[in-house]
């Protein structure tokens, strides 16, 4: 009775998790941890002046985003709740 009126607000916050994390670069450089992110990848792929294997990693990241939010929409149809 309660999910099906939280559901809006769970999806959005979802999406902004999830978007938020895929393209997270600045907290993973500040640690200083060896953990291999998206956008550590992407960095090293362009320092390295990999710039074609640079700038598909970005458009699989965009893509995989994008279906992401997606997915996360289908589980709320925002327009009838809103």
């Amino acid at each position: 009775m309660i999910l099906p009126q939280t559901m809006p607000g769970v999806v959005i916050g979802s999406i902004f998790v999830f978007v938020l994390s895929m393209g997270e670069f600045a907290t993973v450089r500040l640690v200083g941890s060896t953990v291999a992110s998206v956008g550590t990848i992407l960095k090293i792929q362009n320092d390295k002046a990999l710039f074609s294997a640079a700038a598909s990693s970005a458009v699989v990241l965009v893509i995989v985003m994008m279906l992401g939010v997606v997915i996360l929409l289908r589980f709320a149809n925002l327009r009838e709740d809103l």
